[in-house]
Parts: structure tokens; C-alpha cells; sequence
């Protein structure tokens, strides 16, 4: 190879099952020597060496990026005072979730007051938030009124 030019090769492949793949290519030989890398030692750390990681899934199957994030509005209270907890639920895609659920376990240091969702419906008795669908993008915000009925420290 002359200095500064570039050889490519183009490989075309089939998936022929879900999950994760990695590739790794390296240069495994040469007539010259190679001041910062060693040819064929597998390192990763050498400019002589590459990968390329890809997810792989099944025909047809959406894929979502749901985040939670749950919050106290208060970080400490008194027994029989109370306060908020705010769970939101945003899919950040590429796809539309389906299908969405939260469970939600308060602590045995709180009693439930009551509760509102912007989306889906929360029940108390199984301390599920059915959210069903959820866009790209989309943002589920729940809040459930407790109030303290044992000393307790919050994190918010």
C-alpha cells in the first residue's frame, strides 16, 4: 500500500438472530514494522484494531428507551403530614411503546391518600400505573398524595 492510501473492504451480512453482535477487525499481518502497534495481539488499545457492536431484533419488533424518574417533593416531613411523589415515564423511541406498566411499591412508613395520572390509570390495590401507550417522546407523569405515618427520612 502506498502512504496515505486507503483499502476498504465491504462485507454484507445477514442477521439470523436476535441480541447483541460485536465485530472486531485487526490487521494480522505485515512486512514492515509498525511503530505504534503490533500486528495479530489483539489489542484494542492499537490503532491496528477495530469493532463494531450492532443490536439485532426480531422482524418487525418496535424498540423503545423507557426512562423513570421518581421524586419526593419534600425531603423530610413530620408523622401524619404529607407529601407528593412524582413518577414520569418518558420513551425516548425511536419507536411507540405499548403496552406500559409501572409498579410501584409505597413504603410500610406511609398510608395512601389518593393519586392522579396525566395518562393510564393507577390502582391502589396492586400498586400498578397502567400507562398503555406511550409516543416517542411521550411523557406519563403520575402523583400519589401519602401521608407519614412513621418517622422517615426522604430522598428526593
Amino acid at each position: 500500500m502506498a502512504v496515505g492510501s486507503v483499502a476498504t473492504l465491504t462485507i454484507e451480512v445477514e442477521a439470523i438472530e436476535a441480541g447483541s453482535t460485536l465485530n472486531i477487525a485487526q490487521v494480522t499481518d505485515s512486512d514492515q514494522t509498525d511503530p505504534d502497534s503490533t500486528p495479530n495481539n489483539s489489542n484494542p488499545n492499537e490503532d491496528d484494531q477495530d469493532e463494531s457492536s450492532v443490536t439485532i431484533s426480531e422482524p418487525n419488533t418496535p424498540l423503545i428507551d423507557l426512562e423513570l424518574d421518581k421524586a419526593a417533593n419534600k425531603a423530610s416531613v413530620n408523622v401524619g403530614e404529607t407529601f407528593i411523589y412524582t413518577i414520569t415515564v418518558t420513551n425516548e423511541g425511536p419507536d411507540a411503546a405499548t403496552g406500559v406498566a409501572v409498579f410501584d411499591n409505597l413504603p410500610t412508613s406511609v398510608q395512601f391518600v389518593s393519586a392522579s395520572a396525566n395518562m393510564g390509570t393507577y390502582s391502589e390495590g396492586t400498586d400498578v400505573w397502567n400507562i398503555g401507550n406511550l409516543p416517542v417522546g411521550g411523557i406519563a407523569t403520575l402523583t400519589i398524595n401519602v401521608k407519614a405515618t412513621t418517622l422517615v427520612m426522604l430522598k428526593t
